[in-house]
């Protein structure tokens, strides 16, 4: 009965990607990539530092709470970066360099956020598992008091990517500076 369970998670989550997939590809053909594109566009105080930190606590929000999100598929790759590299290409046409500079730093987004939140989630199965290698050690710890030090770790980790951010901000900034202005589509 054990491993009738195992199954029905595993493919449970299995159908979920499975469904997620064809969903985002359709709503890419429809223009979802150009529709976040000129919404981050229009916007002056947009920067690629500041979209990723705002992603960035979205994820880690999510994570704490135990609130799977699909992540990559579902997030990054269709909304997050097309809206970061909008942000970074208001008057210059961007490099294919910049541009995976950008798509990389919008993936880690999506990786230290789900890091770091996901621990804090008391039920979380890596916490669990922690737990089940601290508890056959002989060190008798509960869930709460490790959730505890994850939020700590999560806090100081927030404090640590907002400062990788705005580095980021300010190097883009200096490389887009060399770039040759867009040419205006008549």
């Amino acid at each position: 009965m054990n491993n009738l369970g195992k199954a029905f998670i595993v493919n449970r989550y299995m159908s979920l990607f499975i469904l997620i997939l064809p969903m985002v590809g359709i709503l890419e053909r429809y223009g979802l990539r150009e529709k976040a594109e000129m919404l981050i566009g229009k916007m002056k105080v947009a920067t690629v530092g500041k979209i990723l930190m705002m992603y960035f606590v979205f994820r880690q929000i999510s994570a704490a709470l135990g609130i799977p999100i699909g992540g990559h598929p579902t997030f990054v790759r269709p909304l997050i970066s097309p809206m970061a590299e909008a942000a970074a290409s208001k008057k210059k046409q961007l490099s294919p360099q910049v541009l995976e500079k950008i798509r990389a730093m919008a993936a880690t987004s999506e990786n230290y956020g789900n890091f770091y939140g996901q621990l804090i989630f008391v039920a979380s199965g890596g916490l669990l598992l922690i737990k089940g290698v601290m508890t056959q050690a002989g060190y008798n710890v509960s869930l709460l008091d490790m959730a505890k030090y994850a939020l700590s770790t999560g806090l100081i980790a927030f404090l640590v990517i907002i400062i990788r951010y705005m580095i980021f901000d300010k190097q883009l900034e200096r490389e887009i500076a060399q770039l040759p202005d867009k040419e205006m589509k008549s």
